[in-house]
């Protein structure tokens, strides 16, 4: 099983070499995440913390708008979903990096 992309990469900062719970979204050389998430470990699922402001539907319209990504809202898993988006890791590592690079340029932007 391949690891998690490494900060150097510029997608991910993880604790370790996967990505688990604690783990951030931030570009390289920034030392304050931009989106905490959830999970990875273990499952091809990684939840992200909408920022401030936003909810689950909103997010995910955004990045299907802006930066032609699909997730899924977490509203539809409950009132405890709201304020969170589901990410999936089934596909290539090549495309989850660019999936990366994509939700990374739409936050800085």
């Amino acid at each position: 099983m391949p690891s998690a992309p490494s900060r150097t990469e510029g997608v991910l900062l993880a604790k370790g070499s996967r990505l688990g719970a604690g783990a951030a979204i931030a570009p390289p050389n920034r030392s304050k995440p931009l989106l905490r998430c959830w999970g990875g470990e273990h499952a091809p699922y990684v939840w992200l913390k909408c920022p401030d402001g936003i909810g689950s539907w909103e997010a995910f319209d955004r990045l299907l708008q802006q930066a032609q990504l699909v997730v899924t809202p977490g509203a539809g898993f409950g009132r405890c979903g709201e304020g969170f988006i589901r990410v999936s890791a089934f596909n290539s590592r090549e495309k989850v990096l660019e999936a990366g690079r994509r939700l990374q340029a739409l936050i800085k932007s």
